[in-house]
């Protein structure tokens, strides 16, 4: 069983100033001729996805990076079958922005995959993916309409 809220977040990445952008850290601001081009290549979607898994089994889930690895944690491979892969929710690439409610941010490969292991038969991730290019041009339509 799987269960999914979405919403689309600007990126993280420090944006030019001008239109009011609400995100991650607060409030910022877009300058109206760099909408565009900065919606349709910053906005991200956010995620957060139920996992359900039977007492000793896994999650198929394999995790890289980590603050000990120099690069944000993120889905490197989903094992077939398993129920991270028929979630349909995940896809490689997907960046892991928390797990049951803790922040990933500042732990290390270890820790992340330690908070998996051992999450027991439900397990909420939150994610963060890149939006497809035929959403982008939505997206940048509702954002205009401001």
């Amino acid at each position: 069983m799987v269960f999914i809220y979405s919403e689309v977040r600007d990126s993280s990445l420090q944006p030019p100033d001008d239109l009011v952008c609400g995100g991650g850290g607060g409030d910022y601001v877009v300058p109206r001729d760099h909408r565009t081009s900065f919606i349709a290549e910053e906005v991200r979607g956010v995620s957060t996805v139920q996992l359900c898994k039977k007492e000793g089994c896994t999650l198929g889930l394999i995790v890289a990076g980590g603050v000990d690895k120099g690069h944000r944690p993120r889905v490197a491979n989903l094992r077939p079958g398993s129920p991270a892969h028929r979630s349909d929710a995940l896809s490689v690439g997907d960046y892991i922005l928390a797990v049951n409610g803790i922040r990933t941010q500042a732990l290390t490969h270890t820790h992340i995959v330690s908070l998996l292991k051992n999450a027991g038969e439900k397990v909420d991730l939150e994610v963060e993916y890149e939006i497809p290019n035929s959403q982008r041009e939505l997206v940048k339509i509702l954002h205009q309409s401001r």
